[in-house]
């Protein structure tokens, strides 16, 4: 009967990989084959990072392990009356993400519609139009933990709801090939209670940050669509109603993405993902016969 080692150098033994001869023969080979793996990962992982090709410029945060890794495309022209997606439609040719607007780390929108702006509301025609975001990960992601950090609303409790004169939330969020799992309006999102306060604008506040000096809200997606859903991307954009039942602006003030937080999530592998799995199975098995 064979062993898992005499299959595994076996089958290695049908590769055309260079190898020397002697007893090592066969680690030598898993170690060549584990690096044209890492190899053939590398070529893939700088493929799914392409997200948004210029000129929509790529936004990559550091230090974050694939599949936490993102891209960002301004939109603009977005109807938030439009069922069952808003998004659908939305211009993103000619938009920009523009960093450090109106408070520090605030990400706005520029497009030729509104110059430079946030995610708000303008007029464009019979009925008012958002501008936003559309943000994608690299690899599908878990919701559990999964929340965006957006700022500037002008308020401190959403008790009485968004604030009319300002603007609300809303958006979408999508499964691998762009499958809607879900769309939420402001009412959606304060029923949900998925938005928690996370500095106020109130220098006597407690929570108060001197540095952004805005109030930053934390909207989590896992309280909308539930935990364990495996998602690829999501729109953000702006709401005609304040959540309980007051149309906003037309020409609103409008918010701005700080951070998509994913830290927490795992990472669901896609094909390419499981050639560093087997990899890493191929490297603990170098390093356990080097131990002898």
């Amino acid at each position: 009967m064979k062993t898992k080692h005499s299959l595994l150098c076996s089958t290695l033994g049908r590769l055309s990989i260079p190898a020397p001869r002697g007893r090592h023969a066969c680690f030598a080979k898993v170690q060549a084959l584990a690096a044209l793996f890492l190899l053939a990962f590398a070529a893939e992982s700088t493929a799914v990072t392409t997200l948004v090709p210029n000129p929509y410029p790529y936004y990559r945060p550091l230090g974050q392990p694939p599949g936490l890794t993102y891209g960002i495309a301004a939109m603009y022209r977005i109807d938030p009356t439009q069922t069952p997606d808003p998004f659908l439609g939305a211009t993103i040719a000619g938009a920009n993400p523009n960093v450090d607007n109106a408070f520090p780390g605030g990400i706005g929108v520029n497009s030729p519609d509104t110059g430079d702006f946030g995610v708000g509301l303008y007029t464009g025609g019979a009925t008012p139009l958002s501008t936003g975001f559309f943000i994608q990960f690299d690899q599908r992601v878990l919701s559990d933990g999964l929340s965006v950090s957006l700022g500037n609303f002008g308020v401190n409790s959403l008790a009485a709801g968004f604030d009319p004169g300002r603007v609300a939330p809303m958006l979408s969020i999508y499964g691998e090939g762009a499958v809607l799992l879900g769309s939420f309006d402001a009412q959606a999102i304060l029923d949900a209670n998925a938005m928690t306060l996370l500095t106020s604008s109130d220098p006597l506040d407690p929570s108060y940050n001197p540095f952004f000096q805005v109030d930053t809200w934390k909207l989590n997606l896992d309280a909308l669509i539930g935990p364990g859903a495996e998602v690829k991307a999501f729109a953000l954009g702006a709401d005609t109603d304040n959540g309980r039942g007051l149309a906003t602006t037309n020409s609103s003030d409008p918010y701005y993405l700080i951070s998509v937080d994913a830290c927490v999530c795992a990472p669901i592998p896609e094909p390419g993902s499981a050639l560093l799995v087997l990899s890493a199975a191929l490297g603990a098995i170098i390093i356990r016969r080097r131990r002898f």
